[in-house]
């Protein structure tokens, strides 16, 4: 039993694990002012990254992530595992990606901090009638509770949960995106590692 034990462990070893592939092969199109970069891999996996069409730089860059499985197996996919690196005068830098949980946390904070206030303060008329029967308009100020930031939060807490791509099983015949938004540092260009099934999809956000 032993030597039976022994020379399967002996065989285990000696299989090779599946070597993890790299994909960059790249289509590229337009449509409704985004630009979206195509990279197909040899399993059947097809993966999109979508941005807008221009070249404005902002302090946090959104992006949308598609995968069509046309492969015949279904796979988790976890996109906090996408990696994001800045280019900026040859030199690279790695972004933090977000979680849905952290964007969500960080817009909430921007509009606590930025948005509507829930109380705002307005004008109120109010007519007196006096003694002489002659009626004054006195115009004094009072504070108007609104809840404006508390629905501000609700609803971005909302959108970003509806669009923010998680973790996901993707069967064989399926397709699913979601928004990742990462931090930019200001680089003229990103570089995108998608991680899919056990492969990279690499996508070069500067390529027309």
């Amino acid at each position: 039993m032993k030597k039976i034990l022994f020379a399967l462990s002996m065989f285990l070893l000696s299989v090779p694990a599946m070597a993890q592939k790299t994909f960059e092969k790249y289509t590229v199109g337009y449509e409704s002012g985004n630009k979206g970069i195509q990279v197909d891999g040899d399993d059947g996996v097809i993966v999109v990254v979508s941005k807008k069409d221009d070249r404005k730089i902002t302090k946090h860059q959104d992006f949308y992530v598609s995968i069509i499985n046309q492969s015949q197996n279904r796979f988790n996919f976890d996109p906090s595992k996408i990696q994001v690196e800045a280019i900026n005068k040859n030199k690279t830098e790695s972004c933090e990606v977000y979680t849905c949980d952290e964007w969500v946390k960080k817009e909430k904070t921007r509009i606590l901090l930025w948005g509507p206030n829930n109380v705002e303060e307005q004008s109120v008329s109010t007519n007196v009638k006096g003694a002489d029967g002659k009626t004054t308009t006195i115009e004094t100020k009072a504070q108007i509770v609104t809840n404006a930031n508390d629905e501000a939060r609700a609803q971005a807490e909302a959108s970003i949960n509806s669009r923010y791509f998680k973790r996901v099983t993707i069967n064989a015949g399926q397709m699913r995106y979601g928004m990742v938004v990462a931090k930019n540092p200001k680089a003229q260009n990103l570089i995108l590692k998608v991680p899919v099934n056990g492969n990279i999809y690499i996508f070069d956000l500067s390529k027309e």
